[in-house]
Parts: C-alpha cells; structure tokens; sequence
C-alpha cells in the first residue's frame, strides 16, 4: 500500500484525518454543554478553550471559524466590555497563546461576529470587541487572526439591511490587516441568480471571501447508504462549483468556501450514523484535497443545548464531566497511532486564476510561513461609530448604486 492510501485509511468507526494538500478547517465555539446558553455563558476560561484548540490542532486542524465573541448588550468600552463577554471571547487570545508557545503558527481563527437579536448599538459593540480581541490575539503571535465574518451568519438578501455595517466592519478589517467576509447559509439558492450589474453583484465585491453553508441534515438515516453520502456530496459540491462559476460571471473576485456538516446521531443506532458521518467527512475532504481549497468542517465538538440545529455534529464530544480538562472529551472513533500530526505551512492550491483569488492565496502562504502583519496601519480609533464617510471616497463611489 503505498504511503498516501496508507494515510486516508479509514477507521471503522470514523476516519483518520490525512495530511493533504487542503486548509482543514472546522467551526468552533466552546458551548460543549447540554445546559449552555453562548449568548450568556462564561463559564469556560480561556485555558479551558485553549485545551480544546489545543485537541483541534493535535488532530491535524489547523483552521477554526467561530459564530461571535459574545459581547453583550450594551454600549462599547475600550478594555471593559470584553470582560463582560461570554465565553466565545477568549478563542482567538487562546489560539494566539496556544501558537506563542509552540512557537509557530499551528492554527488560524477566522471570528465571526454575530448580528442576531442585535439592534445596530449593539452590533457595534460586537465588532468593536471582535477587532479589539483580534488585534491583540495578533500582537501575542501574528497571523492568529486571519480574517473576520461579518456576519457570521445570514440569509443573502438580508445583508442589504445591514449595508453600511458592512461598509464599516470592511474598512475597518482590511485596514488592520485581516480579510473580510460573510458567512451565507443560501448562497446556492440566491447568488447564481445574480446579474452583473446589479446592486447585488456589488455588495459581493465588499467581501474577500464567502463561506457558504450547506449543512446536510436528515430526519431518519436508517435507509442511507454509503452510495447515498457520494450522491449527497456530489450535489453539495455542485452547488459551491456553481457558486464560484456565477461569480466569475459576475466579474467578481470574491473567494468561495464551504461549510458543511453530517448530523452523527438523530435516534438511529450511534455506530451507524457515526460511519456514516466519517464518510461523508473523508468525501468532502478527498474533494477538498484535490482541489487545493480551505473548506469548514461543522463542526469541532457537538453542542448538545443547539436544539435547533441539532447538536451532534461535532468529531468530539463532552463526557459530561464536571472539569473541562482533555480527559473530558472522547473523540468520534479511534485515532491511528501512527496519525501524522501536521506541522508548518500549507500550501493552497487556488482554483481561480483571478488576481483577487491569487492575493487570497499569497496572504494564507505568506502567513502560514510566519510574515508578521503589517501593524502600521492599525486602526486605533475604537469607539467610532457606523459612519459611512469612515469609507474612502472611491469605495464610496463604487457603491454608490448599492
């Protein structure tokens, strides 16, 4: 058997993660319990969270995409606020100290700030947090932080109503050295349709990247087969290929990247649907793998109070221990002994050949090979609000018909 069969052999009962020529990722927040709330809780500290990253990135993930930093409800204070945060707040300082003593760069945070149940006061507060905790996750190790969603999540006709946040939270990133971009749970529904010259096809061009997610969910697994997971696959895939092929129509540059998820337990027999989920991992990360591309993963560990979405999607779980240390969360299937961990830079093969695209990959290169950000140009005035002059003119200009 040569070596890299050797390396994609898969575990009866879930997978061994390879070493591939793809930017693994997975979504992360540390609500890992059945009685979490992630809009309050702060219960976990920032060693608890660094213990899970620390479990992520011993697993061959090196890339994590959070929902929020959990800042609450009220109005923006430099250093204050923060420590009135949930629990959420601590990832990208626990992934910047986790890359600090190993002395090199072993994981990336891609945080989201959340939107929901947020008046534009509040959404402020959000991103104000969001940028003050990425700033410094990225002076304790550069590059911690490499870029912001905002939103973190959303239907694509809704960004239009938070236009000028967008406009804001955009300039604000960039000009701290980090990409920009949206988390869009229908981007296969709502983009293709788009015409090029139309306000939409605009409000895309504000972003550096798109995740578009696509979780699969079924009601009843009993009758799925392995056959069905390809089948399910291919159609996921498809509809991300379509994606990127509407928006190189469109003449734009912006990067498309998947989220996806298979449900792991949903009253079927655990074994079963454990299987299944493992396969439908090792497709979409053999596809991933050929194609050079950074694809998420919902998501790292499950979160049993998400009644919503459900919350067994995750590769590892909690034992409902009253500790959080690493003996409190058993993985979804064996790990081979002989699991190469990854280490060091990866190299992402770009699909498109447009120069946008390129940029987005010479950043990733750049960053996985340890270049410092450039910090000259960070913003230091924290308490600006939404103010569409903040824009330059000729972005302005750009979107004037938005």
């Amino acid at each position: 058997m040569d070596s890299f069969s050797n390396l994609v052999t898969i575990s009866a009962a879930l997978m061994v993660f390879p070493v591939m020529e793809c930017q693994l990722g997975v979504i992360y927040s540390p609500f890992v319990k059945l009685n979490d709330t992630p809009a309050f809780t702060d219960s976990y500290t920032q060693k608890d969270v660094q213990t899970m990253l620390e479990i992520l990135v011993d697993d061959n993930i090196n890339h994590v995409a959070t929902w929020s930093v959990g800042a609450p409800s009220e109005p923006y204070q430099f250093n204050v606020t923060r420590y009135k945060s949930s629990s959420a707040v601590h990832t990208a300082l626990a992934a910047a100290q986790l890359n600090k003593e190993r002395n090199q760069r072993n994981l990336t945070i891609f945080q989201g700030l959340n939107i929901n149940g947020r008046n534009g006061r509040w959404v402020n507060t959000e991103i104000e947090v969001g940028l003050e905790v990425a700033k410094e996750a990225n002076k304790i190790y550069p590059g911690t932080v490499t870029a912001i969603i905002f939103p973190s999540f959303a239907e694509f006709d809704d960004l239009f109503e938070i236009l000028e946040e967008i406009k804001y939270c955009s300039f604000r990133v960039k000009n701290n050295g980090m990409k920009f971009g949206a988390r869009i749970r229908d981007c296969d529904n709502k983009i293709p349709g788009v015409d090029s010259n139309n306000s939409k096809a605009k409000l895309l061009q504000l972003f550096d990247f798109i995740i578009c997610k696509n979780v699969h969910y079924l009601e009843n697994q009993a009758n799925t087969s392995a056959n069905d997971v390809k089948i399910i696959k291919e159609r996921i895939v498809g509809g991300i290929l379509n994606v990127e092929k509407s928006l190189h129509r469109m003449g734009v540059d912006t990067q498309v990247i998947l989220e996806t998820g298979w449900v792991s337990h949903k009253g079927q027999p655990y074994k079963r649907e454990r299987k299944l989920m493992g396969n439908y991992w090792e497709a979409i990360w053999e596809w991933a793998s050929r194609d050079g591309r950074l694809v998420f993963m919902h998501e790292a560990f499950d979160s049993p109070w998400n009644k919503y979405w459900g919350g067994n999607y995750g590769l590892w779980s909690h034992l409902k221990k009253r500790n959080n240390s690493r003996s409190s969360y058993r993985r979804k299937g064996r790990k081979r002994n002989n699991t190469t961990i990854r280490i060091g830079p990866l190299e992402l093969k770009q699909p498109s050949s447009t120069a946008k695209n390129q940029d987005f990959t010479k950043d990733l290169r750049q960053q996985n090979n340890f270049i410092e950000l450039n910090t000259s140009r960070e913003e230091t005035d924290n308490t600006t609000r939404f103010r569409h002059s903040k824009v330059s003119n000729e972005q302005d200009r750009n979107l004037s018909t938005v």
